[in-house]
């Protein structure tokens, strides 16, 4: 929720237009994640123009730091919201297999 990382919209609608300092850490994942947080797997597209990919490496540094396994994808193009029916034809229309060979790794 800190600028220029978080997503516009959603950091004036959660915190309104003049946040404190405290208020963005409260509502900033990466500034709260816990010592027994599970396994994480990230997922970013470069050009998302909603949501900066720099929240992915805020998260992926944060979990790191607390020696939480982290498996991290991000692709050069994808955009915002490409779910799977918006990546078909596209580099990162292998991120279900991905998530799912991270899923089985981790006894899922």
């Amino acid at each position: 929720m800190q600028a220029p990382n978080a997503h516009a919209g959603s950091r004036e609608k959660l915190l309104g237009t003049a946040p404190t300092a405290a208020a963005e850490k409260r509502l900033s994942p990466h500034m709260n994640v816990p010592d027994n947080a599970p396994p994480f797997f990230l997922l970013h597209a470069e050009d998302d123009d909603a949501v900066p990919v720099e929240n992915s490496y805020l998260m992926r540094a944060a979990l790191r730091g607390k020696g939480i396994l982290t498996e991290t994808h991000v692709f050069a193009h994808g955009g915002h919201s490409f779910g799977l029916r918006k990546a078909i034809g596209k580099p990162v229309e292998a991120w279900p297999d991905l998530f799912l060979g991270f899923a089985r790794s981790q006894g899922f």
